[in-house]
């Protein structure tokens, strides 16, 4: 159950009132309390495993979770770290909570390997985690707008930009009414004077309440294929 947080905000009246009987003047204060809605306040989700989960698609329409296997997903040093488990088949680490992000601003550090062959960076907000959660889009390029970022490695397809593996990456996700601009950085958020890899902007699939995750598409070398989550904080 959500709560809404309200501040209080308490003014005086003075109202005069002139009797006609005695000619007197009777002055009455009068309290009126303003509630106003509480200010967003920043998120920070913690980097462990209890506040994320590794997802693994094993078609389109089915997909397992590994909460408990150490091997395949775990808190590293460097953040939150999954792999995948099958080849060439969808995969990816996503927020446990849902949150809604309408108005909000989503800082999220990221790192990311293909073990040097073909593997994509796809962030989304998305339902319980899953990415096609209609699954009447076909796998390219028709579902490309509702991903946030249309990053790979290695090489390039469906119009792809090439990142480093291993490398850390800095999304910045403005969401505004239906749609989304995510801006992807290297050294540091680009409104922290990080340099802009991607731009991209496109509409929500859904609405702007969901898990956010971040995914890999085709993943060539399967079990090698990893994504980390560094940092992810919302205002």
């Amino acid at each position: 159950m959500k709560k809404l947080l309200l501040f209080s905000v308490t003014g005086m009246l003075l109202l005069t009132f002139t009797t006609s009987c005695k000619k007197e003047t009777i002055t009455k204060t009068v309290h009126d309390t303003l509630y106003l809605p509480a200010p967003k306040t920043t998120i920070t989700v913690p980097m462990d495993t209890l506040h994320w989960k590794l997802i693994q698609f094993n078609t389109l329409t089915n997909a397992s979770y590994y909460p408990t296997d150490p091997t395949k997903f775990f808190k590293s040093p460097e953040g939150v770290k999954g792999y995948c488990s099958v080849t060439r088949q969808e995969f990816g680490l996503t927020t446990a909570e849902t949150f809604d992000l309408a108005g909000r601003t989503v800082y999220f550090k990221w790192k990311t390997s293909g073990a040097g062959q073909f593997s994509t960076v796809a962030l989304f907000i998305s339902r319980d985690g899953l990415i096609v959660p209609d699954n009447q889009f076909s796998n390219t390029p028709d579902r490309l707008p509702y991903y946030m970022t249309n990053l790979s490695t290695t090489t390039t397809f469906n119009g792809s930009l090439l990142i480093a593996e291993d490398t850390w990456y800095y999304s910045r996700i403005a969401v505004t009414g239906g749609n989304y601009t995510c801006t992807t950085s290297t050294s540091d958020y680009d409104d922290k004077g990080g340099t802009v890899v991607e731009t991209k902007t496109g509409p929500l699939l859904n609405t702007a309440i969901g898990t956010i995750g971040i995914y890999d598409l085709d993943p060539y070398a399967g079990t090698s294929c990893f994504k980390v989550a560094g940092e992810l904080i919302i205002k």
